[in-house]
């Protein structure tokens, strides 16, 4: 019986390469993995905290304020309205009438640089901070 997670293919190749590797194969493996996730942590630690969330509907500013002040902004837009809710020094898309809901799933934002967007209703929320982020992107 075929039980989820239960993959005899893929389960029978990862034992398969597991045996192949060298014990110093397995070390290096975990030490990049583990690189991997300080990478990872030391990118997040360099974002600086938000202070301003933008939200634009089209190509116009819809709404500039402080990220520590609550609102509830309803933004209309081609296929319905988006509602964006500020609190507690983040922002998030709560409700829009986009087909896949995409935006409310991204969560809330809170450190400059990152983003909203839900694009079938044309709103973008985005979060600025009093430094420029010396990253250009984040991938992943």
């Amino acid at each position: 019986m075929r039980t989820p997670g239960n993959h005899p293919g893929i389960d029978s190749r990862a034992k398969g390469i597991w045996r192949f590797l060298t014990p110093a194969d397995r070390l290096l493996l975990g030490a990049l993995l583990a690189l991997s996730a300080l990478s990872f942590a030391a990118v997040n630690q360099m974002r600086s905290a938000g202070e301003t969330v933008v939200v634009q509907a089209g190509n116009r500013e819809f709404y500039r304020g402080p990220l520590r002040q609550e609102q509830r902004l309803v933004v209309d837009g081609p296929v319905g309205t988006t509602i964006v809710e500020v609190h507690d020094g983040a922002a998030w898309v709560s409700a829009s009438d986009c087909p896949m809901h995409l935006c409310v799933r991204m969560g809330k934002i809170s450190r400059a640089g990152e983003v909203v967007v839900c694009i079938p209703n044309r709103v973008v929320v985005r979060i600025e901070g009093r430094r420029r982020n010396p990253l250009d992107a984040i991938i992943g």
